[in-house]
């Protein structure tokens, strides 16, 4: 995805459905928020009543929660917890049957985790008593976080096979143990330490509660109904009174070790305190990258630069600008440059920005919230033939897109969608140029260097 159409399809949805309404009043959905009193949000968007939905649970658990010594714990613990078993439900018996009748998965994502059923609207009875008896409560094992690392293994061999690895996630995660206790080595494919198990017990319990949770539903279904359901299946359940501590960025420049074969740059700087400036330059952090990428003082030494989307509704997430150093160039070189031009660019980057073309191709994706069964069936067409399954499948793959277009962005804007949109949309240059400027800075900067272990520099051996 390229970061023009990143940033245009972020700017689009935070517009919500006052502006989707306003442009197309007779097609624009206009999602229903409310919260229960154990704190778990909902939003619900009908497009009919009884056809195929989506029930994506957004937890807020991101790469920045992974606690010291559990390196890429948000994704491991999904892929647990999917497993697990719990109340009336053996070990992999709740997902086969959710597959079998449409579609489950877990996974730990850069600024949230994420556990999403597909089906269609009889279902959801079943679909919330599934999550339901696992928000109070699934049985690990060792035998599961074995299987949970084997597989993190493998998606770590893949990643090193391409010819362009996109290994900024595990980058992150080595990042994270470095502003956690100072990690100087990160082991991402050795087992943990033996005391990992009883300290997931107590993540997984912190981390799937109420409290932290997002639930967004999307498709053919009866409101009021599905809202009686929530209430009944949710409403009863009660927070753990256990945090997750997240880790900041340190504020300094550093070198550590990895084992992984390449040499990679994670750029932080530190968001602003609210929630709409952090919303903001989670944007703008796009933007930044696609214009570092062919910055002709950075492009010689890096390459695959991007920028991580942790905006997360828990609190404000550093902005993230990750880069590969090309084979055979100077690495200190390369995070001196990323962070000099990173901080030069913002200086001028707003005035160079066409704003009225901006807005107006932003509105040319307002599509996001204009979708009707009509959009599902054209799309589960398409998907029918690239991925040859059935219609009743494509169906459901095709929910769950339009459905993850929309959760997400209710999940990262939230409430503040409105806000932030205008802050773009209505061009209020000043106030982006200080936020900018008060984010991406020097005083502002952390930096971390991943060499592979065996390129550490002798100096640095004992």
């Amino acid at each position: 995805m390229g970061i023009r159409f990143v940033l245009v399809v972020l700017l689009a949805a935070a517009l919500g459905e006052a502006q989707a309404v306003q442009v197309v009043p007779d097609r624009g959905i206009i999602p229903e928020r409310f919260e229960l009193e154990n704190g778990m949000k909902v939003v619900l968007c009908s497009i009919g009543e009884n056809g195929p939905i989506t029930a994506q649970f957004y937890y807020d658990f991101s790469q920045l929660d992974d606690p010291p010594g559990l390196p890429q714990a948000n994704r491991i613990v999904a892929k647990m917890r999917e497993r697990a078993a719990f109340e009336g439900y053996a070990k992999d018996e709740a997902t086969q049957l959710m597959n079998e009748i449409g579609i489950a998965s877990s996974d730990g994502l850069p600024g949230c985790t994420l556990v999403k059923y597909g089906a269609n609207a009889n279902d959801l009875d079943l679909i919330f008593s599934i999550e339901s008896a696992r928000l109070e409560g699934v049985d690990t094992d060792d035998e599961l976080l074995a299987d949970a690392r084997a597989w993190m293994v493998d998606v770590l061999d893949i990643l090193e096979r391409q010819s362009k690895p996109p290994v900024m996630t595990p980058a992150i995660s080595a990042a994270v143990q470095y502003w956690a206790v100072g990690s100087e080595h990160v082991t991402l494919r050795e087992p943990y330490s033996a005391d990992a198990s009883g300290r997931i017990d107590d993540l997984i319990k912190a981390a799937f509660a109420p409290n932290r949770a997002t639930l967004v539903v999307f498709g053919e279904f009866e409101p009021v109904s599905t809202k009686d359901l929530i209430i009944e299946y949710f409403g009863g359940l009660r927070p753990p009174g256990l945090e997750v501590a997240a880790s900041e960025p340190t504020g300094d420049t550093a070198q550590i070790t990895w084992d992984l074969d390449e040499t990679v740059v994670v750029l932080a700087y530190r968001a602003p305190d609210d929630a709409v400036s952090a919303a903001v330059m989670t944007v703008w952090g796009q933007l930044l990258a696609g214009v570092l990428t062919n910055d002709k003082e950075v492009r010689p030494l890096l390459s695959g630069i991007t920028s991580s989307q942790l905006t997360y509704p828990a609190g404000p997430m550093p902005v993230i600008i990750f880069g590969r150093v090309r084979d055979g160039q100077d690495a200190d070189a390369a995070v001196e440059a990323l962070a000099r031009r990173a901080e030069a660019i913002v200086q001028e980057m707003p005035r160079r920005l066409d704003f009225i073309q901006l807005g107006n191709t932003t509105r040319m994706f307002l599509g996001r919230y204009i979708v009707n069964s009509n959009s599902i069936a054209r799309r589960s067409s398409s998907v029918g033939r690239q991925l040859n399954v059935k219609k009743q499948k494509a169906l459901l793959i095709a929910t769950e897109q339009f459905g993850s277009d929309i959760g997400l962005i209710e999940y990262a804007f939230g409430p503040d969608v409105h806000e932030t949109a205008s802050l773009v949309l209505d061009t209020d240059e000043a106030r982006l140029i200080e936020m900018l400027t008060a984010t991406i800075n020097a005083d502002n900067r952390s930096a971390v260097l991943i060499r592979p272990a065996a390129e550490k520099p002798a100096a640095e051996e004992d």
